[in-house]
């Protein structure tokens, strides 16, 4: 179950391209557009965008896939993600994942491959469950998932929401960063021994030969002496070029520093795998 947020923009429009490119049968998609009740020079008439996407939607999904839309009119100084939080304790279920364009209508330019826009930013922080944000097309299949994990209970939770993603053609690779510099506690976390390493690698293989595609592998990489943990797993993202980068966040309020890090500067499209 997808609920993709629109708004008329082009990140917007590429949202859902990806959703749509991604849902499998007997999938179901849920458009989701609050708009102003004044006028705005960036608002899209919404009777114009609901027969633009009712329209695409009849054109474009499968015969089997179910789909919906909401239209909402915001109240005075409502902001989207008030209004999509109002709205996600009426849907039963509940979405599995809520799909957000990489920016607004008033964002930056599409130039700027990493940064997000207000709304899709304040999803990631504010919304208690998977979130994906779409910040480039998604090409034909198959396609590319790297999995960033650590030995905690979020990271083994959120192994099995990525696996409603994943198809048997695809390449799912989980990563694990080690670092063992120098440099002592790294985010409050003591360096890993050999046999912790080991250890989680063995769950991950044992996880991946039940239940992964073809093409999956679990990888130990080494952060470098001038860099932080952040940093190498960005690097190591945008060296690999996935189509999509996941992590299982901390079941907090507001994100870790290096979740912040990595979802602000790798160029692939982002899944927050939240429980």
């Amino acid at each position: 179950r997808f609920l993709c947020c629109i708004d008329g923009s082009e990140s917007s429009e590429l949202a859902y391209k990806m959703v749509k490119n991604m849902m499998k049968p007997r999938d179901s998609l849920l458009m989701f557009h609050a708009h102003k009740s004044e006028d705005s020079m960036f608002e899209i008439h919404p009777e114009d965008l609901h027969r633009r996407y009712k329209n695409q939607l009849i054109g474009d999904v499968q015969p089997s896939t179910r789909f919906d839309m909401e239209w909402y009119q915001r109240q005075e100084n409502e902001t989207v993600l008030h209004a999509l939080q109002k709205h996600l304790n009426k849907y039963k279920p509940a979405p599995d994942f809520i799909v957000f364009g990489q920016t607004g209508r008033k964002g930056i330019k599409q130039d700027h491959p990493t940064t997000l826009g207000s709304n899709s930013d304040l999803a990631l922080r504010k919304l208690h469950m998977p979130c994906i944000i779409a910040k480039r097309h998604l090409h034909t299949e198959p396609r590319t998932y790297l999995y960033v994990v650590n030995d905690s209970m979020s990271s083994k939770l959120g192994f099995d929401i990525i696996l409603q993603l994943v198809r048997a053609c695809d390449t799912l690779t989980v990563v694990h960063a080690v670092d063992n510099t120098e440099r002592g506690l790294v985010d409050g976390v003591k360096k890993p021994t050999i046999e912790e390493v080991n250890e989680l690698r063995e769950y991950y293989d044992t996880e991946l030969y039940k239940y992964g595609p073809r093409q999956c592998s679990f990888v130990v990489t080494y952060v470098k002496e001038n860099l932080s943990i952040a940093e190498h797993i960005t690097e190591y993202s945008n060296k690999q070029d996935p189509d999509f980068l996941a992590l299982a966040p901390r079941a907090k309020s507001n994100l870790s520093p290096m979740t912040d890090y990595i979802i602000g500067h790798v160029r692939a499209s982002i899944i927050l795998c939240k429980n």
